[in-house]
């Protein structure tokens, strides 16, 4: 349990690192709103996490499944194309919100180390 801590604590300090223009691509913790281009145009949101973090109920989807890999990187405005056992999806990102950036003030200390913004 510690050692994802420790894990979750280094992508924590890495994107506090970041500069705004990088804080607007998908990394893990982002919360990103889609909308499907196909299938009606339904918008929903989504939380990228690691899998040891996935809650589908809560919309947290893994950096590791089709959707995650396929968002990483890319920013709001961007065409996502998912390829999925069931076909190939597509979505726009419509906006990108940093998880860290929302809540600077819940910093953990592990070890001895802390995440500064």
């Amino acid at each position: 349990m510690l050692s994802k801590i420790l894990i979750l604590n280094c992508y924590m300090c890495e994107i506090l690192k970041m500069t705004q223009a990088e804080r607007t691509r998908i990394r893990i913790g982002a919360e990103v709103k889609l909308l499907a281009l196909a299938n009606d145009g339904k918008v929903f949101t989504v939380r990228l996490v690691s899998p040891a973090e996935v809650n589908l109920e809560a919309n947290k989807i893994s950096i590791e499944s089709p959707l995650g890999r396929a968002l990483l990187g890319r920013t709001a405005g961007e065409t996502v194309r998912v390829e999925t056992p069931q076909g190939i999806l597509v979505f726009e990102v419509l906006r990108v919100e940093c998880a860290i950036e929302q809540n600077t003030s819940n910093m953990h200390i592990v070890r001895g180390q802390r995440c500064d913004p």
